[in-house]
């Protein structure tokens, strides 16, 4: 039997986080699965999905942690999740990348991602930033989206971002992750 793990890790940037924490997570048996991390304001968020036999328990791990935490003032959290609860295979549909970007808003995140979830859509991964432009700031995210309509083409997704392009008054390009894959760009 497999079991499977969510691993977070949260701390101030230092050299050498990414380098411990899998260390740690291969010594003591833990194939990861996915992982994603990234420094948000000089501190470093780090999320891994990992597997390992049924001989390797939650405690093992947190044990196998402990130092790392320690070493780099971590807080770190392991989570043991259901098999059911792991998707191995892709939800149907297709994967678009969002590139959002407009004047500074409070309200930018949110009501981009309102707009996403209110389309039915799911968002996979979003990043998001100011960036200046002369001495003007600027809104920037980076969002990859799922839409589960396979019928829909970029063209149709694009058409229903425009009103909230005009509501906000930011302007979004789409990318369909499928068109690079198959031309290589």
């Amino acid at each position: 039997m497999t079991r499977y793990y969510t691993v977070a890790a949260i701390g101030k940037d230092q050299i050498g986080i990414v380098a411990e924490v899998t260390r740690a997570l291969f010594d003591v048996g833990s194939l990861i699965l996915d992982s994603t991390n990234s420094i948000l304001g000089g501190q470093f968020a780090m999320m891994l999905l990992v597997s390992t036999t049924d001989r390797v328990f939650r405690a093992s791990i947190v044990s196998a942690l402990r130092p790392v935490a320690a070493q780099f003032d971590l807080t770190a959290e392991v989570k043991e999740i259901a098999a059911e609860d792991v998707s191995a295979k892709a939800a149907p549909g297709r994967i678009y990348s969002l590139s959002v970007y407009g004047n500074k808003r409070p309200d930018m995140v949110y009501r981009v991602a309102q707009g996403i979830r209110d389309r039915g859509w799911n968002i996979l991964g979003l990043s998001s930033g100011i960036k200046w432009a002369g001495q003007q700031e600027h809104g920037v995210m980076d969002i990859r989206v799922q839409v589960q309509d396979e019928r829909r083409d970029v063209q149709s997704v694009m058409d229903s971002l425009l009103a909230l392009e005009r509501e906000l008054g930011i302007h979004v390009q789409v990318l369909n992750e499928a068109l690079v894959a198959t031309t290589g760009s």
